[in-house]
């Protein structure tokens, strides 16, 4: 029977060796600190949250040793016990055929998850901290090449959202604390990303490849010829998704996280992104959220179009195609907009419209009024409590189009202006005021 202590002293050991580490961080206090707490980390009694409890604070003192070599024998220490019960909980689950069509997980799957995702959540609190050590003497790639093996059974035997939700967030951490050092096993670590979100959508599978965007795939090398191949697999399998979805708006979360990985490629890796054949398709995936009512992933989709349409400097040699795209889908993009500011937009979202109506503007000079008078022609459009074909829309389309242009706080109070106008806020003469 644990005492009831127990949680007490567990909180308390964490925050010693947060706070003691410069005092406890040498190999042989590390190492007896480790073998003390070794029976209650093997311990099947001593409850999940007390044993992350315990790893996390010897883990620190870990992060903090001088010596690698005594580091790495620390750490093969703690995760010793996570990757023997991982080992025999995988080897309960049998395993699912090759070349064969996706069937239902077995129950033992199901019922093993928690257990299997708690023991790669102690794996991934035993190496978390070690961010500070050389890249050519790092502690952890050889602790995590020993066990890489029983990750990836993991995740092959039991694609549970639990346990592929843990298995992301070990991976993102490793890649933060190693960056660079983990570059042989990426491609790994992306084809079961890919295999994973594919049979099982799950929002750690976007953080963890916006994390590999963010740090590898600088050279055209095999690590980028796998984040390739996972963006692109990606984005056909959500904007699939959201084509044939009866409710777009039901998956809020992995949206948020697509739209934001997406946002990330572009600043990282725009050519990755943009030399993909699937573009468009995300483009018109992108544009089909913009009058959506959820506040994430809709301002993570209008987000990821202000960027692309504005372009960064490392994706000035693809404004041709990004140009192409916007031309063809261009009118598309205004009517969403312009569905959103006059209706469909809740409030908090009104000025990430205005910026997006801004951006495209600027980005489509020369298209941007054809645009907004094809849209207010268009039968059936609605624009609130203004009949599209009002005075009031002519003296909108004359003022975001006319040249030289309003200055940015002049164009954002116009557009703000006419989705007030059209919820009835403002009268239908309000524009009149910012005729020059």
């Amino acid at each position: 029977e644990v005492d009831p202590a127990a949680e007490h002293a567990a909180e308390t050991f964490r925050n010693l060796c947060v706070h003691g580490k410069r005092h406890l961080a040498n190999g042989a206090t590390v190492a007896q600190m480790v073998s003390v707490c070794k029976p209650a980390l093997n311990s099947q009694a001593l409850s999940y949250e007390l044993r992350v409890a315990l790893t996390e604070g010897l883990a620190r003192l870990v992060g903090s040793m001088r010596s690698s070599e005594d580091a790495r024998q620390a750490l093969l220490v703690l995760v010793d016990e996570p990757c023997k019960r991982l080992s025999e909980l995988c080897h309960q689950i049998p395993p699912p055929q090759p070349n064969t069509a996706p069937v239902a997980l077995p129950q033992v799957a199901l019922e093993l998850a928690p257990h299997i995702a708690h023991q790669i959540n102690l794996i991934s609190s035993s190496v978390r901290f070690c961010d500070s050590f050389a890249v050519d003497k790092h502690p952890v790639p050889p602790v995590l090449q020993g066990c890489w093996h029983l990750l990836q059974m993991a995740g092959h035997h039991c694609g549970v959202p639990q346990v592929i939700q843990a298995l992301c967030e070990l991976y993102t951490k490793a890649m933060c604390a190693l960056g660079h050092t983990m570059a042989p096993l990426v491609p790994s670590l992306l084809q079961q990303m890919r295999d994973t979100f594919c049979a099982t959508p799950v929002v750690g599978c976007l953080a963890c490849i916006t994390q590999a965007l963010e740090l590898y795939g600088q050279e055209e090398d095999h690590v980028f010829d796998a984040l390739s191949d996972v963006v692109e697999r990606v984005i056909e399998a959500v904007c699939s998704w959201l084509q044939t979805s009866s409710e777009p708006e039901g998956e809020p979360e992995l949206l948020t996280g697509f739209f934001e990985m997406c946002h990330r490629a572009l600043v990282f890796r725009p050519g990755l992104l943009l030399s993909l054949d699937c573009v468009p398709m995300l483009f018109d995936a992108a544009v089909a959220c913009v009058s959506h009512q959820e506040f994430q992933h809709t301002r993570a989709a209008v987000t990821f179009l202000c960027l692309f349409m504005a372009g960064t400097d490392a994706a000035t040699q693809f404004r041709e195609s990004t140009a192409r795209c916007m031309q063809e889908r261009g009118s598309r993009l205004v009517r969403e907009c312009l569905t959103g500011l006059a209706t469909a937009s809740p409030i908090n979202l009104i000025d990430h419209q205005v910026e997006l109506m801004r951006v495209l503007a600027e980005a489509c000079p020369s298209a941007i009024k054809g645009w907004l008078i094809a849209t207010f022609n268009m039968p059936g459009f609605g624009c609130g409590t203004l009949p599209p074909q009002a005075p009031a829309m002519a003296t909108f389309v004359q003022l975001i189009t006319e040249q030289p242009a309003l200055s940015t706080a002049d164009f954002q109070s116009v557009v703000s202006d006419f989705s007030r106008m059209c919820r009835g806020k403002l009268s239908p003469d309000s524009l009149e005021r910012y005729r020059r």
